[in-house]
């Protein structure tokens, strides 16, 4: 005796109990307890550099399991670069993050930024810099290390530190 359909039903069910991704928790309204948050990428001079800039934040920090989403993860493939990319506003409880790097540039130095070769990250908060790091020539800075091979410039902003 055939049963396909019975079967077929009992799959059906069990499809219906998976579970489905949790949706992004709402952005908060811009207020003075929850600042509207910009990262702010400029750079001159990029080509050949491997340049790339990435923001993250990171909802409720804090707890055993934030919500963390990346805005932007992006390579730059112009000579010179400016862009801001809005995060919204942010919690007391988040924290922003930027890193920019130059994928070509390693600790071997095999390729080195040129002399007007500049790459640098800002994060703003109602439109004022609260924390910032370049990549240039140097090869030193706030924030700017190896990590592990090329050279990268990392920020991290607690939303209840500033």
């Amino acid at each position: 005796m055939n049963k396909p359909l019975p079967v077929l039903l009992f799959l059906l069910t069990l499809s219906g109990c998976a579970k489905k991704a949790d949706p992004a928790p709402p952005t908060p309204p811009t207020t003075a307890a929850n600042p509207a948050v910009q990262v702010r990428v400029t750079g001159t001079d990029l080509t050949g550099m491997g340049a790339y800039v990435k923001a993250t934040f990171k909802m409720d920090y804090r707890s055993m399991f934030p919500y963390e989403s990346t805005t932007v993860n992006t390579a730059i493939t112009t000579s010179s670069y400016a862009e801001t990319f809005n995060l919204g506003p942010r919690e007391p409880k988040d924290y922003v993050a930027a890193e920019i790097g130059f994928r070509s540039v390693d600790n071997r130095f095999s390729t080195r930024p040129g002399p007007t070769t500049r790459l640098k990250a800002e994060i703003l908060v109602n439109g004022k810099v609260v924390r910032q790091t370049e990549l240039n020539s140097s090869l030193t800075g706030p924030n700017v290390r190896f990590a592990p091979y090329y050279l990268q410039g990392n920020l991290v902003c607690k939303m209840d530190s500033i």
